[in-house]
C-alpha cells in the first residue's frame, strides 16, 4: 500500500547536472578558474600580435589588461577567443562552466551511443562520482580542458564508430589543444592507416602554426619549442606519468619514451580490440593520461570508461573493472603528507600503482565488450 513515487531516471540526471553547475558556480565564487584565465590572457596577447610566451617567461613586460599568461599550446590561442569577448570574469567563467557541464552529458551520451544504451541514473551515479573525487574538485578549481579534451577524443572514435572522417580529422585538429592526448590518437591514424584523416589533420595544423607565425611574428619552429619548454616548466617532477622513476636518467626524453610505448602498444594489440572504436578509445585515452606529463586533474578523464563499465557490467550490482575506475578516479593521492625527501619515491611507487591499476580495468572492460558479456540490470534499457 505504498503509494510513494519516486523520481525518474530523468529527473534524477537532471539534477545531478543542475547540482554540478551549482558547484562550479560555488567554486568559480571562490575564486577558482586561474588556469582559464591563463588561457584567455594568451588569446588576448595572441589577438593583437604579440607571443604570449615571451610574455609567459618574462622577454617582454606583461600589458595590464591582458593579463599575465603563459604558453599552453597554439591551438589554445585561437580556441579562448570567444571568450576574449567577455570582459565580465565571472561571466566568462560561468560559460566555461555551462560548457563543461554540457560536454560532461554529451560525452556520457556518446558513450551510450556505442552499445545503444541508455540509463539516466546510471549517469546520474558518474555525475556522483565526479563530484566526490578531489582531482575532479581540482578541475574545477583550474577550470582547465580536461573535460573538452575528453569529449574531443570521444568524438573522435564516434567518428570512426560512424566512418566519419570529418568528425575524425576536426576532433583531431581540436585534440591539439592537448597534446598529451592527441600523440596517441595520431598514432592510432598512422598504425591502422587512416591516412586520409592523419595527413589533412596535420596539413591544417601546418596551417593553422603557419596562420599564428605570422600573426605572432614567431617562427614555427620557435613555436614548437616553446610548447616543449612550457612543458618542462609546468613539470614539477610528480606529473610525468608511469616512467617517472626513469626521467632521472633520461630526463625530458622521458617524453620520446612515451610515444615509443604508445606506439608499440597500439601496434602490437590485438587487432579485434584496437579496430574495435570504443575499445580504442578506452586505450589511447588510457596512454594519453599514463604516459606523459599530466596534472593529476586529468586523471578524471576516465569517466567515460567508468560509464562504460556501468552499463556493461555482468554482475548486479559492480564488476571488478569499476571497483578499479572508483579507485583510480576517487581515492586522493597522499603527497602532501609524505616528508620532502621521500616524496619523489612515494610518488614513483603511487604512480605505477595508480595507472597499472588504470590498465587493468581497461583490460577487463575490453575483454568484456569483445565476449558481449553485457547483462541488463536497470530499467531493461540495454539493447543488445
Amino acid at each position: 500500500m505504498n503509494n510513494a513515487r519516486f523520481p525518474s531516471g530523468k529527473v534524477i540526471y537532471l539534477s545531478s547536472l543542475i547540482i554540478l553547475l551549482i558547484f562550479y558556480i560555488y567554486k568559480i565564487l571562490s575564486g577558482a578558474g586561474g588556469d582559464l584565465e591563463l588561457r584567455v590572457s594568451e588569446s588576448k596577447y595572441f589577438i593583437h600580435g604579440i607571443d604570449p610566451y615571451l610574455v609567459y617567461v618574462k622577454a617582454i613586460p606583461p600589458i595590464p589588461e591582458y593579463g599575465l599568461p603563459n604558453s599552453y599550446s597554439f591551438i589554445s590561442y585561437i580556441l579562448m577567443l570567444p571568450l576574449t569577448l567577455v570582459s565580465n570574469t565571472f561571466l566568462r567563467k560561468l560559460i566555461y562552466a555551462i560548457l563543461d557541464v554540457t560536454l560532461i552529458h554529451l560525452t556520457l551520451q556518446f558513450i551510450g551511443n556505442f552499445l545503444h544504451f541508455k540509463s539516466h541514473k546510471l549517469k546520474a551515479l558518474v555525475v556522483f562520482f565526479l563530484l566526490i573525487s578531489v582531482f575532479f574538485q581540482q578541475h574545477v578549481n583550474t577550470l582547465n580542458y580536461n573535460i573538452f579534451a575528453t569529449f574531443i577524443m570521444v568524438l573522435f572514435f564516434r567518428g570512426e564508430q560512424q566512418k566519419s572522417e570529418s568528425i575524425s580529422i576536426i576532433s583531431l585538429v581540436l585534440l591539439c589543444v592537448k597534446p598529451t592526448f592527441a600523440i596517441p590518437v595520431f598514432l592510432y591514424s598512422i598504425i591502422l592507416r587512416r591516412w586520409k584523416i592523419f595527413f589533412v589533420s596535420s596539413l591544417i595544423l601546418t596551417l593553422l602554426l603557419l596562420a599564428i607565425s605570422i600573426q605572432i611574428h614567431t617562427s614555427p619552429l620557435d613555436i614548437i619549442k616553446q610548447l616543449a619548454d612550457t612543458k618542462s616548466s609546468f613539470s614539477n617532477g610528480y606529473t610525468d606519468g608511469i616512467f617517472l622513476f626513469v626521467k632521472p636518467f633520461i630526463g625530458e626524453n622521458i617524453t620520446f619514451l612515451g610515444i615509443a610505448v604508445s606506439f608499440f602498444t597500439i601496434l602490437f594489440l590485438p587487432k579485434k580490440q584496437i579496430k574495435s572504436p570504443i575499445i580504442a578509445l578506452f586505450i589511447t585515452l588510457g596512454l594519453g593520461i599514463t604516459l606523459f606529463y599530466n596534472h593529476v586533474h586529468t586523471w578524471i578523464s576516465v569517466y567515460p570508461i567508468l560509464y562504460f563499465s556501468l552499463i556493461t557490467r555482468k554482475n548486479k550490482y559492480i564488476d571488478i573493472d569499476t571497483i578499479l575506475l572508483l579507485l583510480f578516479m576517487c581515492l586522493p593521492r597522499l603527497v602532501d603528507n609524505v616528508p620532502l625527501q621521500y616524496r619523489y619515491y612515494y610518488v614513483v611507487i603511487h604512480n605505477l600503482i595508480r595507472f597499472s591499476i588504470l590498465y587493468l580495468a581497461i583490460y577487463l572492460c575490453s575483454v568484456k565488450y569483445l565476449k558481449k558479456e553485457i547483462v541488463v540490470v536497470e530499467d531493461n534499457e540495454l539493447e543488445k
